[in-house]
């Protein structure tokens, strides 16, 4: 195995960021087949940080890695903010709290295929992309529940 080149993180212009995320929220509230979640969307923090690889919710919050939020193209972004706010919409945390305690990896996917699934069945396919990561997204799973999926 040949030693991998050392690379410097690209500088994140944070400021340009906050100003993406921002319209990425706007577009998702005004948008017909999304703005239902509105409310939720505009609800609790939405953080740029540094120490994560991607992005995440505590059920009331999402916070945003901002090297993985700079790489991704503005459908893209929509799709993350989608996906975190889905997670809020559902109540995965809430709702299923002991699952997540007792095996966090297989609730997560759990989670995941369920709002990935309501994500990827959106008619307006400009809107949402699958971002530059793999995702737990199979048609086999669309219309599942967090519930059906563990069951």
């Amino acid at each position: 195995m040949f030693p991998m080149p050392k690379t410097t993180p690209t500088p994140v212009d944070i400021d340009r960021l906050k100003e993406r995320l921002t319209k990425a929220h706007v577009k998702l509230i005004t948008h017909p087949e999304t703005m239902l979640y509105g409310s939720v969307i505009l609800m609790g923090k939405s953080e740029i940080v540094d120490y994560l690889p991607t992005a995440a919710t505590d059920g009331l919050n999402c916070y945003y890695g901002a090297e993985f939020c700079a790489k991704q193209n503005d459908a893209q972004l929509r799709f993350v903010v989608m996906h975190e706010k889905g997670h809020i919409v559902l109540r995965h945390l809430l709702r299923h709290k002991d699952y997540w305690l007792e095996d966090a990896l297989t609730a997560n996917k759990a989670a995941d295929y369920a709002i990935n699934g309501l994500i990827m069945s959106l008619n307006d396919k400009t809107l949402c992309e699958q971002p530059t990561v793999p995702m737990l997204y199979d048609t086999k799973y669309n219309g599942w529940s967090f519930g059906e999926y563990l069951s």
